[in-house]
This record gives structure tokens, sequence and C-alpha cells, in this order.
């Protein structure tokens, strides 16, 4: 039988740092306030036990009990009340911490892990794992008033009804087996539900964030009748597991209600056998903690169900932190903090990559040597797929080189992970957040106004802000605001120049980030780029080649392959492969 208490504790207890000493002092606290709880049908038993006897000074000690009452609930709340604070405070930083290391985890996870799990499906599964941890955190008094409250009432039926403690115990464990029985069938259910409602939440975000595409096509009908039917896929589990919770809350009622009456029932029999006088507080007393035990029962079966459903819901994120575990087998995550302000040279030598792609085909480099220097521009030419941007998402860090050595100022590394925190790539491929314009170029990271006006001007997307309504603060949902592809090249531009601006990168990559946009204004980009991040090593994918002149180096690929390098002229003079592609483009661009 799994341990699904234990398992949620562990799991609250990694995430709790530094809070753990506060999150047992709180538990602590909450035992405390049960037991002070638990004597309160003692101390009423003795004061109806006073009563019935009589004798002298009956109503001082009756004052004497009724003051103990007070005090109960006092103690009660010390305990309580300030280990609740405690607790809902820790809480908070729990499911902080979660998101915090979720997130870490989720930005290492390679592109690959990513594109073969939905977007939507993940978000789905973090929601419903970190709003299960952190219902369990700001809720841990419960199970711990449980614990607590059995092994109180079950002492105590054992001191008032030693013959017939047993009996209660036996009942009890029966009534336990019933339960784990029942939520076996329902756990399995469950998890089917949850992998439903992943699917059924990813199809839905896949037609909402592509809403124009769904209703320009005029799929609305379409679309909602696959979303539906997914969303159906769920009620047969469902039902399922609504009929056999139901059948398993009659079974559990039924036996605690005929354990409780037994309970009494022998204790009257016994007292009446041995013409015995029935104490009225006794009586009172163990009616109480037999029906409490009773209760103990009910909010066991409930709340094993929700530790079930918490478990379930927080185990969905498993197989995130499972990929990163693998990953971490095989990748030195240690490397990327290396710290490379000071590098004046880099030496990529004999990189050889593979990799199959379900979209995009094979990616292949092949025994690649090129050299990074600060302050030098770097060019990369050649056919689509030879293998340029390849190279630049491996010097990124995006995927993992089958070998490389990296010789940093002499200082040699197995991986290109080491220069990770000193990149900033810019893709070809502009992705655009659905808010404002100062949003989209920030990723909300906190700036200075004046730093999103430097790089809108240095991408020329400056004359486009200030024709929108709001400027910066515009939009990208209000009406009237339709950017072009060139338009949403530059504004994915400026968020990238601004990136490598705040992150103070020292090599920064270019993937065509200008491929959509008109020739005056792309010349004018690269000036400003050269001009602001002069000392910086540029490395740019070049696909209009009267670029090149701007450029100190050209490295010239071709089927995943280094076949040539060195200044535009020198390729133009000597590399028969670089003056067909010059010739090439030169009679395309005057056509």
């Amino acid at each position: 039988m799994k341990n699904y208490y234990g398992y949620l504790v562990k799991t609250a207890w990694k995430f709790a740092t530094p809070y753990q000493p506060r999150m047992l002092g709180y538990y602590l606290m909450f035992v405390f306030a049960n037991l002070v709880s638990m004597s309160e049908p003692y101390v009423l038993a003795l004061m109806l036990n006073t009563i019935q006897v009589g004798g002298d000074n009956l109503l001082i000690k009756v004052m004497g009990y009724l003051g103990l009452f007070v005090g109960i609930e006092f103690f009660f709340w010390v305990f309580h009340g300030n280990g609740r604070v405690l607790e809902r405070i820790t809480a908070f930083h729990i499911i902080k911490n979660y998101y915090d290391r979720l997130f870490f985890i989720l930005s290492k996870l390679p592109l690959k892990w990513h594109k073969n799990h939905h977007s939507g499906e993940i978000a789905s599964r973090v929601k419903k794992a970190a709003e299960a941890i952190y219902q369990f955190s700001d809720d841990s008094y419960e199970f711990i008033e449980t614990i607590v409250r059995f092994i109180v009432s079950l002492v105590a039926i054992f001191i008032l009804l030693p013959k017939f403690g047993v009996l209660a115990l036996l009942m009890g464990v029966g009534i336990v087996i019933v339960i784990f029985r029942f939520d076996k069938l329902l756990v399995k259910d469950w998890r089917e539900i949850n992998e439903r409602s992943h699917a059924a939440d990813s199809t839905f975000f896949d037609y909402i964030t592509n809403i124009g595409t769904v209703i320009t096509l005029r799929l609305e009908k379409l679309a909602q009748n696959v979303f539906t039917n997914k969303v159906l896929r769920i009620f047969p589990v469902l039902r399922r597991n609504i009929i056999i919770n139901e059948i398993k809350w009659f079974a559990i009622s039924l036996g605690l209600v005929l354990m409780n009456a037994l309970i009494l029932f022998f204790y009257i029999y016994e007292q009446l056998s041995a013409s015995k006088v029935i104490l009225i507080g006794t009586l009172m007393a163990l009616y109480q903690y037999s029906d409490r035990f009773v209760q103990v029962f009910f909010r066991l079966a409930w709340q094993y169900e929700k530790l079930v459903r918490l478990y379930t819901d927080v185990k969905t994120t498993e197989k995130i932190f499972s990929a990163y575990d693998e990953v971490s087998k095989v990748q030195d995550f240690s490397l990327s903090k290396t710290s490379l302000r000071g590098w004046g040279n880099i030496g990529i030598n004999q990189l050889s990559f593979r990799h199959d792609d379900e979209t995009d085909g094979i990616h292949h480099l092949d025994k690649i040597n090129l050299e990074l220097k600060r302050g030098v521009k770097i060019a990369l030419v050649g056919e689509s797929g030879s293998g340029k941007s390849t190279l630049m998402t491996l010097i990124r860090g995006l995927h993992d080189a089958d070998h490389v050595e990296v010789n940093i100022d002499g200082k040699i590394f197995p991986s290109l992970r080491v220069l990770a925190n000193s990149v900033t790539l810019i893709p070809q491929e502009p992705e655009i957040f659905e808010n404002t314009i100062e949003y989209n170029v920030t990723a909300g990271i906190p700036h200075k106004k004046e730093d999103v006006g430097l790089v809108c001007d240095w991408a020329r997307f400056d004359s486009v802000v200030q024709k929108l309504p709001r400027g910066l603060k515009t939009n990208i949902k209000e009406k009237g605001v339709n950017l072009s592809g060139g338009e949403k090249q530059r504004l994915a531009l400026a968020r990238g120049l601004f990136a490598a601006r705040s992150a103070k990168s020292t090599i920064l990559l270019l993937d065509e980030p200008t491929s959509s946009v008109d020739p005056k204004n792309e010349m004018m980009i690269y000036k400003a780029i050269f001009r602001e991040f002069d000392q910086l090593c540029l490395v740019a994918s070049v696909h209009r080649l009267h670029l090149l002149g701007w450029f100190d180096l050209i490295y010239l690929f071709d089927q995943g392959k280094i076949v040539g390098q060195g200044s535009f002229y020198d390729l133009l003079s000597r590399n028969d492969l670089f003056k067909t592609m010059w010739e090439q483009y030169q009679r395309e661009d005057h056509n």
C-alpha cells in the first residue's frame, strides 16, 4: 500500500526550504492543540459525575470545571491559531519554490523534449500539481487533527471499556481495509480522468491560441466538436468513479454507525449485568470518545480520498522531473554556470552532431572548426539546410553536440554548455506575446523606459511605435493593431537586443532575424547592432549576401560542413562555390 500522506509531506518538506524548522514547529503546535481539545470529554465526564454524586462545595467544583472548559478553548487557539498563521505563510513559500523549480527545469529541458510535449498539456499538469501541493500545505492541520484524535479516542475507549476496546479497533481496521479497497479502484479512475483532462485542456489551448485561424477557415463547429468529444471522453470514467464513490460511503457509514452502537451497548450491558450504577458523565465521555472515534473514520475516509486525489495530481508532473533527471545524467548543467566575462578567444573544434527531426528532417554537422573572438563580426552563409541554424542552436545550448572540444583561452571543456550563460540567440521566426508592445520587448523584466526606446530605435521599430494609438502601452490584441511580418520581426529583434543588453551577453547570435525586413531598414539595423555591440562577438546567419562586406570573417557551409572561410574578397577570389552563390545572388537581385 502506498503511503500517500508520507509522499505529500516529503514533497512539501522538500520545497519548504529554508522554512523546514518552522514547518516542524507548527506541526507540533497542531499536535498540542488537538491534545488539549481532546481533553474536553474527560473534563465533561468529571463534571457530570460530580453533579450526579453530589457532595460539599458542589457549585465551586462545577465552576472549576467550567473554568477548565474556557481554558481548553483558549489554549487550543493559542496553539492552533498561531500554527495556522505559520502554516499558511509557509504554504505560500512552498508553492513559490515549487513553481521556481519547475520553471528552472522546464527552461533546462532540451527543445526536442518541448517539441514532443504539448505546451498546453504541460501547463495543465503544472497548474494541477501546484494547486494540489498548495492545498495540502495550506490544510496540513486537518490530517494531524485526524491522527491525534484517532489515537486519543482509541486510548480513551481502551481505558473506559477495556474488554471491548480491541473489538472497536478490529472493526476500525476492517473499515480502513474497505476504504483502501474502494480507493484502489478510484485511484485508477482519477489518473485516467487527469490524463483525459490534460488532453482536453491542450486541445482547448490550441484552438483558443489560434482562434483567428479557426474563424478564418470557418472551423468553429468542427473545432468545437473535437473539443467537446475530448471532454466527453472523461464522462464514462467519471460516471463509474461517482457510483463507486457513493457505494464506498454507504458501506463506511453503515459500518461506523454499527460500531458506535455496539460500543455503547456493550458498556451499558456490562454495567447493568454487574448491577453497577451507570454514571452519566462516564457514559457521556464514552459516547463522545466513541463518536469522535467514529467521526475520525469518516474524516479518515474523506481525507484518504482527498490524499489520493492530491497525490495523483502532484504526480502529474513526475514526467517533467523524471525527464530532467534523465537529461542530467548525460548533460553537465554545472558547466552553464561558468562565467566567461573576460574571455578573448574561443575555439570550437571537431564539432559533430546528428539529429532526426520529425518536422524538419535530419540535421547534421560534421567536424566543424571555427573561432570566436571578442569584437569580431562573423557571418555564416550557405544554402538552406546546410547547418547554419543548427550550429547556432548548439552554441546556445539548445541541443548537445555528439562530440566537441571547446578551447577558451587555453582551457579545454567537453561541452558547448560552458558558453550558455554568455550567449543570446535571436531566431528568425518571431514569437509575439498577446500583451503590450512594451511587454513584448522586455518580456516583463524590470527595466528603464529609455532602454526600451533604445532597442526599438536599433531594431528600426521606433517608427512603428509612433504610429500605434498608445505607443509602447498598446496591446497587440487592440483593434487596429495589425503588424506585418517585417514589423513582427523587428519587434522580436528589439526583444532580443534588449535581452542581450540586460543579460550582458558576450556572444550575440543572429539567425536571419531580418529575413522579412526590407533592405533599407535591414542595413540600418545591422549598422546599429555593429555600432552598439562592438565589444561582443557577433555571429550572423546571412541570406542577403550584399551584407557580407560588413563582416570580418565568413564561414561557408555546405551539407553540414565548413567548405570555406575568410573575408568576402578572399572567398570571392578563391572559392568556386561562394563565387557561384554570389553571381546567382546578383542575378536574382537584379531581376
